[in-house]
């Protein structure tokens, strides 16, 4: 007996706690208080030193598990506490000191322990099946399955009553009841998929209704009552349900749904949680950017690659079992595991380089489960390991003469504990301020921030949740001495600032506000969960200036752009000359001759200062803008030269024709700005620059043009719209016509009548100006469109005609009464010409496009006989005296096409404009 040690009872020592309750068999605590335990009795032999290495095991009332090891605590266990939701009748603990650490159940020299606080309904509250709230705005219908959540204090693992209610005028109706429903670790989790029952007891219903709950449990007397000063009774008030069945009706069981939270575990009994967070949220101005969300994990860099704690134990050659060497590294593990419920492991088993790829990777898997059943052992759940075998494939030292120590250190497991750590890189939150005049709050809510399992406690790296250290670097300055900001509850009120400090000096320094440099602001938010490295901050904030430019422009350009005619008088011809001259002037020294005024103005923090930086109008030549209009005034020779067309005298002498091209007036104001980014229309934790456009033009630009489709050079019309596909079509429907005049058309009888033949003209005339009247549109150059848009176009149209006609030489045969006659050929059109304009974003800047594209045109003709009347009567005439000998349609007579890439084509001149460029 001499040799026997260990412990025969512990007592109560201090705290709050029912004498009254528990029948003599279980010690009641009360909720939330503090309560010492000491060992009272030993057994002899039980020395000193074997007394100060006492494990306080806490176990489930059936001493099946451990749930929670207090090591090497000695004697004494002083802060062992129960919380609300914990606590219940029902919900009973083991408390016992070991100096093994392992569950014993032939001895039994512990306590039951549970916790008490009054029976009550905390909140309570109901939800579709996918979770999302029912609402006056979206109820459910009968038939539909709705769960029902209920937060609960001292009904821990009690199984309650729930009775379900129609709330109405008079009297209200109970239309379930459900029993046995279970309060897991506080909780109330039902899930009820038979409301299509309750229709049947709806009498008198209305179109909304109204349901709510009453609660009930056999050690609580009458209705259980929540934890407001007046003890409501009636609970979860309103469930809303539509008087409506669903389509297909369902009446199935109702089901206790185990309540399922990450990081939440029914061992909380000391709130032993492992030190860490699970959200970081930033409120700023309107907007709430979730930066870091434990259930969506999104850190960056090798967060698995280092753990806190890494061991490894070695195995003798061909064996899997434990040896003595590695039983104290697995229970030091075993240990810690216990004390840190929260925490998973991963073994990875490993052998040598000797034997075959198939049995080592058996042997290894072998090691792999030695392993974990010596931790199983020791009380750890299965369910928090991972284990795998990998053979000889990943070898710690490689070599084909290895000593037998060298082969020793290939033969291996290695525990890892799985914790997040240094390596994850920083959360970086992008944002606007004004400067240190005005600074800016933020305010960071990290939810869940708990330190109290702090694997680094009693030490210097130990994290703390109170005082949060803060690093400002400030733009070309050295980094300040760090400082520290106290936690106001979950939130961590930040001030921050941007760098306007040479804004007045140098303001052009900050035209692109997005290249500035930031002043950034680093918060050592550190934990063992998360960034556990103190030395590495886990939120860095970099301020952008909140400097805005505002932009005007006004151009008025001085010349044509395109002029041609003929049959012009002497005047209008020296008029035309005059404007020709210049036209070519400006295309040899490839200019343009404008008057503008530009305005430039700069607002920030917060618009309180503004700077405008304005030109007098200035009559200029402008080479840097002679791409573009240039560009533009070379539509009309690129249509002109591809046709091969020429304009020409239609029939009518003293009609002179014109084909001119007019020069714009072109106002553009612009904004640009930082602005929040939005993804899928929420707010991001990146900035973008907003860019707002207001452009007008009087106009973009007026013509009108005539363009012979046919002329004399019809068999050379090869450069057409299109790579020649127009000049088919328009050549195929003027010798269809051609082909009856050349055979001649007779009209009326023998007593009157005549032949004739004719030459026939089809002319494309394009006239109308196209007025840009203030056209919006705007843009954020990082999101993704959900809330503006990189590119928009808005459409005019242009007018289109086809004038047509045919010279008519009429000779009358068998002439009684000697008469005149002409044909006409008259021809509607179906076509138009689109403008519209695109903003494009790209790397190196802002450019702007027009846009301008011939919708194509189908014509339909009609030929008509026009003749004076004889003493003979015409056949069919109308009253008009005409009747219609021919008619018809075609198709396609021009088929659609881009005019500005034909003008870029026929000029080399791009049609792309810079507005802004990034230098």
């Amino acid at each position: 007996m001499s040799n026997q040690k260990g412990v025969l009872k512990i007592k109560h020592a201090g705290g709050k706690y029912y004498p009254k309750m528990g029948n003599g068999t279980c010690l009641v605590i009360v909720a939330n208080q503090p309560n010492k335990f000491e060992v009272s009795e030993w057994v002899t032999g039980t020395k000193d030193e074997d007394k100060k290495a006492v494990k306080w095991l806490l176990e489930d009332g059936r001493r099946n598990k451990i749930l929670m090891q207090f090591g090497n605590r000695g004697p004494v266990v002083s802060q062992l506490s129960i919380p609300p939701e914990k606590c219940g009748v029902y919900n009973q603990y083991y408390l016992e000191a070991t100096l093994t650490g392992q569950i014993d159940k032939s001895k039994d020299t512990g306590l039951l322990v549970r916790g008490y606080c009054p029976p009550a309904i905390v909140k309570s509250s109901w939800s579709w099946a996918d979770g999302k709230p029912v609402t006056v705005a979206n109820p459910i219908y009968y038939g539909d399955d709705v769960k029902l959540h209920i937060d609960t204090v001292g009904l821990c693992n009690s199984e309650l009553v729930v009775n379900v209610y129609s709330h109405r005028w008079g009297p209200d109706v109970l239309v379930h009841t459900y029993n046995g429903v279970k309060c897991t670790n506080g909780q109330v989790n039902l899930f009820i998929r038979n409301t299509f029952s309750w229709f049947g007891k709806m009498k008198y219903a209305t179109e909304d209704n109204e349901f709510y709950i009453t609660v009930t449990a056999k050690e609580v007397n009458g209705l259980i009552k929540d934890t407001t000063p007046n003890g409501d009774v009636y609970h979860a008030r309103y469930l809303r349900v539509k008087h409506k069945l669903i389509n297909t009706p369902k009446v199935l069981p109702s089901a206790n749904l185990s309540p399922v939270k990450l990081g939440a575990n029914e061992l909380n009994i000391k709130r032993y949680e492992l030190c860490g967070f699970t959200r970081i949220e930033v409120a700023d101005d309107q907007d709430r950017v979730v930066l870091f969300d434990e259930g969506k994990l999104r850190l960056k860099g090798e967060i698995h690659k280092d753990f806190i704690i890494s061991e490894m134990i070695h195995y003798d050659f061909d064996k899997s079992f434990i040896r003595a060497d590695a039983k104290p590294i697995l229970n030091k593990i075993g240990d810690f595991l216990l004390e840190s419920p929260y925490v998973p492991v991963e073994l990875g088993s490993h052998t040598d380089d000797r034997g075959k790829p198939e049995y080592n990777m058996a042997l290894s898997e072998r090691r792999a489960k030695a392993a974990v059943d010596y931790l199983i052992s020791k009380g750890i759940s299965a369910n928090r390991i991972t284990a795998k075998g990998y053979g000889k494939t990943m070898l710690l030292i490689k070599g084909e003469h290895l000593t037998k120590e060298q082969h020793e250190q290939n033969r291996r497991t290695t525990i890892k504990f799985k914790i997040f750590s240094s390596d994850a890189q920083s959360l970086i939150y992008e944002t606007i301020s004004p400067d240190i005049n005005l600074k800016k709050k933020l305010n960071i809510t990290i939810k869940d921030f708990n330190v109290a399992g702090c694997l680094y406690k009693g030490t210097p790296k130990v994290h703390d949740n109170k005082k949060i250290k803060v690093v400002s670097h400030i733009s070309a300055q050295e980094s300040k001495p760090a400082t520290s900001v106290t936690m106001q509850g979950e939130v961590l009120p930040a001030e921050i600032f941007a760098n306007l400090a040479n804004v007045e000096v140098f303001p052009f320094r900050y035209i692109w506000p997005i290249y500035n440099q930031t002043n950034n602001f680093l918060y050592y938010v550190n934990t063992c969960r998360y960034f556990s490295d103190k030395n590495k901050p886990s939120i860095l904030v970099k301020a952008y200036p909140d400097i805005k430019w505002i932009f005007a422009f006004h151009l008025n350009l001085t010349n044509d752009l395109s002029i041609k005619g003929q049959n012009l008088s002497k005047d209008k011809l020296k008029d035309l000359q005059k404007k020709a001259g210049k036209i070519g002037a400006e295309r040899r020294w490839e200019q343009k001759e404008a008057s503008w005024k530009m305005s430039l103005q700069s607002e920030w923090n917060k618009g309180q200062k503004k700077k405008l930086y304005q030109t007098k109008d200035y009559d200029i030549k402008l080479k840097k803008l002679y791409d573009l209009f240039a560009s533009m005034g070379n539509m009309a020779d690129a249509i002109t030269n591809r046709t091969k067309g020429f304009i020409r005298n239609i029939g009518f002498k003293n009609t002179p024709v014109l084909f001119e091209v007019k020069p714009p007036n072109l106002t553009i104001d612009a904004s640009w700005y930082l602005k929040r980014a939005r993804k899928a229309k929420q707010a991001i934790e990146k900035i973008g620059t907003q860019v707002e456009f207001n452009i007008s033009a009087t106009p973009l630009i007026g013509l009108e043009m005539t363009v012979d489709l046919l002329g004399l050079t019809i068999s050379a019309v090869a450069g057409a719209f299109s790579e020649g596909a127009a000049s088919r079509p328009a050549l195929e429907l003027y010798q269809k016509i051609k082909d009856m005049m050349n055979k001649g058309v007779d009209v009326g009888d023998d007593d009157f009548g005549f032949k004739t033949q004719a030459d026939v003209y089809i002319d494309l005339v394009v006239s109308g100006i196209i007025n840009l009247d203030n056209i919006n549109f705007s843009f954020n150059t990082v999101s993704d469109g959900s809330d503006t848009a990189l590119k928009l176009q808005t459409t005019a149209r242009l007018k289109v005609e086809i004038k047509a006609g045919m010279y008519v030489k009429a000779q009358v045969s068998l002439v009684v009464v000697k008469a005149n006659g002409y044909f006409e050929m008259s021809a509607k059109s179906s076509g138009s010409v689109t403008f519209g304009h695109k903003l494009n974003c790209v790397d190196d800047g802002i450019y702007y496009r027009p846009v301008l594209g011939f919708d194509g045109l189908d014509v339909e003709y009609i030929i008509v006989v026009k003749a004076g009347i004889s003493s003979k009567k015409v056949p069919s005439v109308s009253k008009d005296h005409t009747f219609y000998e021919k008619k018809g349609e075609y198709r396609d007579l021009i088929p659609k096409f881009d005019v500005i890439k034909s003008f870029e084509e026929v000029s080399g001149i791009s049609a792309n404009f810079m507005l802004i460029k990034n230098d």
